[in-house]
């Protein structure tokens, strides 16, 4: 499991002034920037290395960690010690991110990543929903300290991280009796509304967390996350027919999905982690608007009778709308295509055949029987999608015919790719 420590963070009980003039309670993401200008202030800009820890490791502490590292690396040019590499230093020196770690400690893995400086952060629960964070700044060479600072800290994010997550700093003298939701936010019965700005959305997840969404606009999808969890992510239409997945295909080992979408209809999104780990983590989604001849959103009457023309380098949605439905595809292929890839995604089990234009012409006269072996580029029977690779034949042109092996309706994706 991924830690959340990327940078190094050290608790320090040592309080110089309040970021904030005249002191105050402030919201979680005006915290962070503030914190951010306060290191950038104090700091050396010097492209030097930075290595970030906090001293418990808590939900509240990795995720100050998360939104400052994102900070400290969107307004300076510092160098901030992956997360990951830390922990494997960590293990190999012997030394635990999972509990609280010493300065001493702190500062021997921050020397070892190559980290000229180490940031400390730590959270304590001041009651009556309000937090004080504290960080501190260290030369790890000469142990200088830059500087220390403390702020209090209320939002009702911070509010739902722990209601949802059950984690975090205990304050002092509070108790919770009452019983949980049956339907608590972020469930299946109670998704979450994310939605499409291109904005993050910080969350803290559970054994799982539901998200729902409705494009205004029919184009490409992409929703992903970030944070230090190994995040699994899946996408599903209104009728739970899931539609796509994914595990490590964004930074780190955050989920990140790109399907095209239609505008009006309802997605939901499944967000869980593979060692089963609970912590934040924040997600965001965009709809990029394709032009028509793009926009790859397709209803074909289910019979061969109906051929639709595809491209290489586009993705298709389609629905199998009754039982038994064969859709059928011609493919025009780049002159500068060797090879081509044809895939389908979905939870479809899927039967696919390429055949050549010839065999075509005689199956849609005779039928299947009058297609020969030669005539067959790739033939893929089932058992999830269907995958197949074949060289470009000469006359450039092929056909696709996509079944439905359980004789089932619902959505699929077809994806054609040219290889040089």
């Amino acid at each position: 499991m991924k830690k959340y420590c990327i940078v190094f963070i050290v608790l320090s009980m040592f309080v110089t002034s309040s970021l904030f003039a005249g002191g105050g309670v402030q919201k979680l993401n005006p915290a962070v920037k503030k914190a951010a200008s306060y290191l950038k202030k104090k700091l050396p800009n010097d492209g030097s290395k930075l290595a970030i820890f906090s001293l418990h490791s808590n939900m509240l502490e990795n995720f100050f960690v998360d939104e400052l590292t994102d900070g400290l690396s969107n307004i300076t040019s510092f160098n901030i010690v992956d997360r990951t590499q830390l922990a494997a230093i960590a293990k190999e020196m012997g030394f635990q991110l999972s509990g609280e770690v010493s300065d001493t400690e702190q500062v021997q893995i921050g020397k070892k990543a190559g980290a000229q400086r180490v940031i400390s952060v730590s959270v304590q629960n001041m009651g009556q929903q309000q937090y004080r964070f504290r960080i501190r700044a260290i030369d790890v060479e000469t142990a200088r300290l830059y500087g220390a600072e403390s702020f209090t800290v209320s939002d009702p994010v911070i509010d739902s991280m722990l209601e949802h997550a059950g984690a975090g700093p205990t304050p002092p003298d509070s108790s919770n009796t009452d019983p949980p939701s049956s339907n608590p936010v972020g469930s299946f019965a109670n998704p979450i509304v994310l939605p499409i700005n291109n904005t993050w959305n910080s969350q803290t997840l559970r054994a799982e967390m539901w998200f729902k969404l409705t494009p205004s606009t029919t184009g490409s999808l992409t929703v992903e996350t970030a944070g230090g969890l190994d995040t699994y992510m899946e996408i599903f239409d209104a009728s739970q027919n899931r539609l796509s997945s994914d595990d490590d295909s964004g930074s780190s080992l955050n989920a990140k999905i790109e399907y095209n979408v239609t505008s009006g209809r309802n997605y939901m999104i499944r967000v869980t982690d593979v060692d089963k780990a609970i912590g934040p983590f924040r997600i965001k989604a965009n709809v990029s608007q394709q032009t028509r001849a793009t926009s790859n959103v397709i209803d074909l009457t289910g019979s061969t009778e109906t051929v639709f023309e595809i491209t290489a380098g586009n993705s298709y949605v389609n629905r199998f709308a009754k039982a038994g439905a064969i859709h059928l595809y011609s493919l025009d292929i780049p002159a500068d295509a060797r090879s081509v890839n044809i895939y389908t995604e979905g939870s479809r089990d899927i039967s696919m055949a390429i055949i050549t234009l010839t065999g075509m012409a005689n199956y849609l006269v005779n039928g299947t029987d009058a297609v020969s072996s030669s005539d067959i580029l790739g033939k893929s029977t089932g058992r999830g999608n269907a995958n197949i690779t074949f060289a470009a034949p000469q006359d450039r042109t092929c056909y696709i015919l996509v079944g439905e092996n359980n004789d089932k309706t619902g959505l699929y994706t077809l994806i054609a790719k040219g290889a040089r």
